[in-house]
């Protein structure tokens, strides 16, 4: 995030306005969350849990356009699903607000793995309808698991897991 702190930063020394332009964290959260099944939604809860850490050197060896390039085609083959609404929609997204932006200079701050998608959608125009599904939350399913049912689930059956070990531990082992 410090590249976006330096470009808030620059525009205020030079008298320019800031526009903060992604979408909403939330709505791309819940239209993430729509496009998987509940094993899938399961399935990333626990790997959150189990797979934590990102070094610094990570985060530096990601601004190599060849490691996001990997990364991205990585990303899609693991997660078909996500790819929609984490890097397609927000691409255009992106690429809707800079259009609108006002003025004949734009400084634009994106994470390099938007250039592409932006680039491609730079010639096209969203409609006003496009534009609304872009920003809606999308429709609740029939036999969807909201994600707080779910967390709780993950909950009482780790405490589960938990108390059986302890269990079979105490009256098993010596």
């Amino acid at each position: 995030g410090l590249e976006f702190r330096t470009a808030w930063d620059k525009a205020r020394q030079m008298g320019s306005e800031v526009w903060f332009g992604d979408r909403d964290v939330s709505i791309t959260l819940q239209r993430c969350w729509d496009k998987l099944s509940n094993w899938e939604r399961l399935s990333l809860l626990l790997e959150c849990l189990w797979d934590f850490g990102v070094s610094e050197a990570d985060v530096e060896r990601l601004k190599q356009k060849d490691i996001i390039d990997a990364l991205m085609e990585e990303f899609a083959k693991a997660s078909p699903a996500l790819v929609l609404p984490l890097v397609v929609e927000r691409d255009l997204y992106l690429t809707a607000v800079l259009q609108k932006c006002p003025g004949p200079i734009v400084l634009a701050v994106i994470g390099a793995g938007h250039i592409d998608g932006i680039k491609a959608a730079w010639s096209k125009s969203l409609s006003s309808t496009e534009y609304q599904e872009l920003i809606s939350l999308p429709k609740v399913k029939k036999g969807d698991i909201p994600f707080h049912r779910l967390v709780v689930i993950i909950l009482f059956g780790l405490m589960g897991f938990m108390w059986i070990s302890l269990y079979l531990m105490h009256h098993y082992l010596p």
